[in-house]
């Protein structure tokens, strides 16, 4: 029935294969060495071999690199399609093999979700909303805050802090926006995350790492942030006002 030689049909009945791992044999057995086509089908199940077989990745060494992962190729087919929709480099080994998949998953759809919030509907409100309250930025004892430049930045906030401030996209367009509080000689680095209505000028939320709680813990805001922010808001914020939004040009014709 599959075109079988006497030899090939007795290391197949050997192996008790079923009849979807019989067709696939007999479909990819062109395309592959016998050896690497047994070892993938001795070593996992019909579905996880198809996906593999399909998708064309190297069969010992995909299956090795999932026993070794403790994960399924359908859990490898997802970080390999985040990360090449997040514009990272497939050519590079560690992109394609990382050595803590789990790990380099969650950061795959963390790259993702940056590039779609950068590019969703309410992005060039953000950026726009953004660039009038620029003027709120300030430095002062090795401290420093600047208002959130885009969305993707407030995902990545949510991530390195793990609180919420990754879904904030649209009020902060609306004008109830995100600042990054930091380190001065580490302004790249998250510590806090300060969310104010620039049209009251009430301050919403001031959360660091968990919205203060770790461990089962509840902890407190760094003394010197919240004096900070208090001189920020004196000398900073209740002498600033938010500029008008720009005019939108004519279309010429």
């Amino acid at each position: 029935m599959l075109g079988l030689n006497k030899a090939e049909a007795r290391a197949l009945k050997e192996r008790g294969y079923g009849l979807e791992k019989l067709e696939l044999w007999k479909k990819y057995r062109g395309c592959n060495t016998q050896q690497e086509l047994f070892y993938l089908l001795d070593s996992v199940d019909t579905m996880d071999a198809t996906n593999i077989l399909e998708n064309d990745l190297p069969l010992a060494r995909t299956v090795n690199y999932l026993k070794k992962q403790n994960r399924t190729s359908y859990y490898l087919m997802d970080y390999l399609r985040m990360a090449e929709r997040a514009g990272m480099d497939m050519s590079q080994e560690a992109v394609r093999w990382p050595k803590n998949l789990r790990a380099a998953h969650d950061r795959a759809m963390n790259a993702e979700a940056a590039v779609r919030a950068d590019t969703d509907e309410c992005a060039n409100a953000f950026r726009e909303m953004s660039e009038r309250c620029a003027g709120l930025a300030w430095e002062k004892d090795g401290i420093c805050i600047r208002v959130a430049e885009r969305p993707s930045e407030l995902v990545q906030e949510g991530n390195v802090l793990h609180h919420c401030v990754g879904g904030y996209s649209k009020s902060h367009a609306q004008g109830k926006i995100i600042l990054f509080i930091r380190h001065s000689r580490r302004p790249d680095r998250s510590w806090y995350t300060l969310n104010i209505d620039v049209r009251t000028k009430a301050e919403i939320q001031l959360h660091g790492y968990g919205n203060e709680f770790a461990d089962g813990k509840k902890l407190q805001i760094n003394k010197k942030v919240l004096a900070f922010v208090s001189d920020w808001r004196r000398e900073v914020l209740d002498k600033w006002t938010l500029p008008q939004k720009p005019k939108k040009k004519a279309k010429a014709g």
